[in-house]
């Protein structure tokens, strides 16, 4: 089956973006991946350099993709849709990805939002 691969970081831009790339592979006859790259953050104190935990956060977001996914699911029924949670390099997952899926990759739908504040002095 072909595979519409749609990136998300849970905002309201990239739940419009998937909610498109849902209404697409239903009208293409495709299967729907929702992508998600999540961050283990490192923190930096005066006692040293610890981290966050793995799996807090991977449970997390794997949280989040499970409602993420049911909100596309109810808006646009029938359509198959599978979650691809992972952390690393976002070029390298996706690239991975589409490599293992070669055959079978119809499209990739990707939205970046670029948040610049301006502050005067």
């Amino acid at each position: 089956m072909r595979t519409i691969i749609a990136g998300t970081d849970f905002t309201a831009s990239s739940l419009n973006a998937c909610l498109y790339a849902a209404m697409l592979a239903k009208k293409l006859d495709c299967k729907l991946t929702i992508f998600n790259l999540f961050d283990v953050p490192v923190v930096h104190s005066n006692s040293g350099l610890f981290f966050i935990s793995f799996d807090s956060q991977k449970k997390h977001s794997e949280e989040k993709m499970k409602k993420f996914i049911q909100k596309i699911s109810a808006a646009h029924k029938g359509v198959h849709i599978e979650p691809f949670l992972t952390v690393g390099s976002f070029k390298l997952e996706v690239e991975g990805f589409i490599a293992k899926h070669r055959r079978g990759i119809y499209m990739v739908v990707i939205v970046l939002i670029l948040q610049v504040r301006l502050m005067r002095l």
